[in-house]
């Protein structure tokens, strides 16, 4: 058996955010989209090493997205 590979697959928690304002570079109307996710594997523990379950996976990726929605908005081509 030789050469051969096994894939595994993880669910994956997500969160989509938006923001949308004044480019703080050029000041031209901005709107940004940002997906926030992680899976949940064994691979993915809290401090203690513990597993992290969806709930906890969902109440991180809410801190993630409000630290990026208080950032300023700004175009790609303005970053």
């Amino acid at each position: 058996m030789f050469g051969r590979s096994r894939t595994v697959h993880f669910d994956e928690v997500a969160l989509h955010a938006q923001k949308n304002g004044a480019c703080d570079v050029c000041g031209k109307a901005c709107s940004r989209k940002q997906k926030f996710y992680q899976t949940i594997s064994p691979f993915n523990k809290n401090s203690d090493g513990s597993p992290k379950n969806r709930n906890e996976i969902y109440e991180e990726l809410k801190i993630q997205s409000s630290r990026w929605k208080s950032e300023p908005v700004r175009h790609a081509k303005c970053e």
